[in-house]
């Protein structure tokens, strides 16, 4: 197994997925948010097998390799999804929603979300489109 440097082709092609649960009206709530990179690169340790698994694939999940993050550059957008959505009354909403946004005007802050009860129950990294891999 060799250690090689892994990066995105495009910018704006990384994405850190974080899966928040809490548990409200007896049912399992979890959020996703989805942060998008303009750059990045990690380095990763593949066979050479998985190094050209890597090369022919349109998305690659960093996370599911050994692997260090390189650099990350400007979060430039973030998106915040209520899984299941249909799962939950209009009030139910309403009230998983004030647990998530400081306000009405649904701001999101990582923050609110900690002292609100939510658990980060696990995070996916990944690259969309072509990549890049070159010897370390």
């Amino acid at each position: 197994m060799d250690t090689y440097k892994i990066s995105p082709v495009n910018r704006k092609s990384t994405f850190i997925k974080e899966h928040w649960v809490i548990h409200m009206f007896d049912k399992r709530v979890q959020l996703d948010v989805t942060i998008m990179w303009r750059w990045s690169e990690f380095s990763i340790q593949l066979t050479e097998e998985e190094k050209q698994t890597i090369l022919n694939s349109d998305k690659v999940i960093i996370s599911d390799y050994d692997f260090e993050i390189l650099s990350m550059n400007d979060a430039c957008e973030r998106f915040v999804e209520l899984h299941d959505e249909s799962d939950f009354t209009d009030e139910e909403i309403k009230e998983i929603y004030k647990t998530i946004y400081i306000n009405d005007e649904k701001i999101y802050d990582e923050d609110i979300l900690e002292e609100n009860g939510w658990f980060l129950e696990d995070t996916t990294t990944y690259i969309v489109g072509d990549t890049m891999i070159d010897n370390c």
